[in-house]
């Protein structure tokens, strides 16, 4: 692949793009499962920093974050494999040039790098501490005599407050406003994200799921949960509703196939008031490799609201979801750097019960579903 880079651009005009050879990259358009915008069947609306994210100015024309992020991790990649900087480095040169619609734009792995730590370092700060440290960080350049640009440095670091958040954690072309996120709707009161999003976007980021059956290789994956009788028959059930569904037999064999654990439990965020202030939070875990079961890059929250809510809707929501994932979809791998396929299924749903125990949900007469095992945790246990 010729790559023409002019100064902080890359030409993509000179690039070859194609959907067919895998020798070449592929074109913006190929990821367009990213975006949102265009499959809204069921209503839902961005709110808060998200508004802007997908609708910047109410123009659907603009284009998505998550897509860009997308197209250039993939892009990147295909220039230099061990940049594990790609996606992020071309988003903080759109947020360097204050135009988060420029494809082309570029900066060096090394800026890239301090920018990302600076981005972590600052969301954990509250906001007086965020002021501090960039009044410090100012200081510390003007001690030295460093200038706002040098040679070969395309990136300019923020030496205010209000440059801080216009760049990284408030402006509308902002790292955090455009760094993939899955859309935010509502539920019965219940704040929630799509599952199928939000593998999609883990996936982009460099989540490796330990499928069970990985289409890649051809293999049967029998590690931990995936080595169990119940994902035997989870498998063939998903193949048998991917024919149902009169999905092509080359494509169910060139088809993943992962399990999806969910479980739900209540939280107090505080010991005054404990009725109103009691959440209520439904997570699953996406075919984590082994000892990952607890990452952030495999455990997702999905749906979060007050205790005291009627969570039947979002539970049927999210069934129902798990039953769509089993005919399939496409998503993008970090790892592979190319378009596959993966479908899922619902191996447990653990529910947090009324007497306060945990328990599995029995869902064996459901022919999708499986009850694997019971456990219970009390409050003894719990403390």
């Amino acid at each position: 692949m010729e790559w023409h880079e002019v100064g902080d651009r890359i030409d993509l005009r000179n690039i070859d793009f194609s959907l067919d050879d895998p020798s070449k990259p592929l074109p913006y358009e190929a990821f367009d499962f990213m975006d949102r915008r265009k499959d809204d069947k069921e209503g839902y609306q961005p709110s808060g920093i998200l508004k802007e994210k997908y609708q910047p100015k109410g123009d659907p024309k603009k284009l998505c974050q998550n897509q860009v992020f997308v197209f250039r991790s993939h892009l990147g990649k295909f220039h230099d494999k061990g940049d594990t900087t790609v996606g992020f480095k071309e988003l903080c040169a759109r947020v360097n040039v204050n135009d988060r619609d420029d494809l082309e734009r570029t900066i060096s792995s090394h800026e890239a790098k301090v920018m990302f730590r600076m981005f972590d370092f600052v969301m954990d700060l509250m906001q007086y501490q965020q002021e501090a440290f960039v009044v410090l960080l100012a200081d510390i350049l003007e001690l030295h005599n460093a200038r706002h640009t040098s040679a070969g440095v395309e990136l300019r670091v923020p030496r205010t407050y209000s440059e801080l958040k216009r760049k990284v954690t408030k402006g509308a072309n902002s790292i955090l406003k455009n760094f993939p996120a899955p859309w935010v709707f509502e539920i019965a009161n219940h704040a929630c994200v799509s599952l199928k999003e939000v593998i999609r976007i883990y996936a982009a980021l460099g989540a490796d799921y330990a499928f069970g059956w990985d289409a890649q290789t051809g293999q049967r994956n029998k590690d931990g949960l995936n080595g169990m009788t119940a994902m035997d028959r989870l498998i063939e059930k998903i193949q048998q509703k991917m024919r149902d569904s009169e999905i092509d037999e080359s494509m169910i064999l060139k088809t993943n196939i992962g399990h999806l654990v969910f479980w739900s439990d209540s939280f107090l965020r505080c010991f005054i008031k404990q009725k109103d202030n009691s959440v209520w939070i439904l997570t699953v875990t996406v075919c984590p490799p082994e000892g990952m079961e607890s990452s952030h890059m495999y455990s997702y929250i999905l749906a979060i609201g007050k205790s005291s809510n009627d969570h039947t809707r979002v539970t049927e929501h999210f069934m129902e979801e798990a039953r769509e994932l089993m005919k399939g979809f496409e998503y993008y791998s970090f790892k592979t750097n190319q378009i596959e396929r993966v479908a899922f299924g619902m191996l447990t749903w653990n529910a947090a019960l009324q007497n306060e125990n945990v328990s599995t949900l029995d869902l064996c007469k459901n022919s999708h579903f499986y009850k694997l095992n019971i456990s219970f945790w009390t409050n003894s246990m719990s403390k």
